[in-house]
């Protein structure tokens, strides 16, 4: 396992990444679907940006990516003979599975369009994506991992 310096290091670097992301996925499907940005601006339902708790959105992918290399930390084994690419798609495969059950109450409890779920769950996938790229490359097993060893 990776030392905790590292794997928050890591997880930082994959915040900064799932950020950046998200905020060009996000324009890619406001220009795709404008109506997203109008549900956006709408001041009944999402803070405007002159609020400060604003400042959180950009916090959580910081957030996020700690949480992700914690658990990536604690799965590598289930990806030993993957290749990267294989890590990355079974990395965000499952994350994005846990993230049905939020999909579906945000759809359920707001008056949000379901076209802006669909955009939330793929920036979800992408972003995963790039965070398991950052974590396949830098969160690797450390020297106490041998093969067919159970920690």
């Amino acid at each position: 396992m990776a030392s905790n310096i590292k794997r928050l290091t890591t997880g930082l670097l994959a915040g900064a990444v799932m950020l950046i992301i998200g905020l060009l996925i996000s324009q890619v499907f406001t220009m795709l679907f404008p109506a997203l940005r109008e549900e956006y601006n709408n001041t009944q339902l999402f803070r405007s940006w002159e609020d400060p708790l604003m400042l959180l959105y950009f916090t959580q992918p910081f957030v996020n990516g700690v949480i992700l290399a914690w658990l990536w930390d604690r799965s590598w084994q289930a990806l030993i003979n993957k290749t990267t690419f294989q890590k990355m798609m079974a990395f965000s495969a499952a994350y994005c599975v846990f993230s049905i059950p939020g999909m579906m109450m945000s759809l359920a409890s707001f008056k949000v369009s379901l076209i802006m779920v669909l955009s939330w769950s793929a920036a979800i996938f992408i972003e995963s994506l790039g965070a398991g790229f950052i974590f396949s490359k830098f969160l690797r097993p450390g020297p106490e991992w041998q093969p067919g060893k159970t920690n």
